[in-house]
């Protein structure tokens, strides 16, 4: 296995010219590896004044080859990725464990058909 480097900021801040076609990267603790982030959408402040214009906050959601599995991201076979939707987590958490977004969101077919509660 070959050493993985870390990219990327702390996520706290990004430089200040950040455009759409941009993609983001930050270490992120819950995963103990970085990840990259992809613009979704804008939102405005809603309470412009006579002063300053609405000020927009742009939504950077994370990519979706992050939580691919490791044939169809072969970077993640660092992390032994088995399943889409999915991070494994047994190294961070020193116990058997996957990762999911919430209610399990955007997880392989094949892992959804074992969750009797899906």
């Amino acid at each position: 296995m070959e050493p993985i480097q870390i990219n990327g900021t702390d996520g706290n801040q990004f430089h200040p010219a950040v455009s759409e076609d941009e993609v983001l990267s930050c270490f992120v603790n819950n995963f103990a590896k970085a990840a990259t982030f992809t613009y979704k959408e804008s939102e405005y402040d809603t309470y412009p004044s006579d002063k300053h214009s609405a000020i927009e906050m742009m939504n950077f959601y994370l990519a979706e080859k992050e939580m691919q599995n490791q044939v169809k991201n072969p970077a993640n076979k660092n992390f032994n990725t088995v399943y889409d939707g999915t991070i494994n987590l047994s190294t961070v958490l020193r116990a058997d464990s996957i990762g999911t977004k919430g209610h399990f969101y955007q997880i392989s077919d094949e892992l959804s058909k074992s969750i009797p509660t899906i």
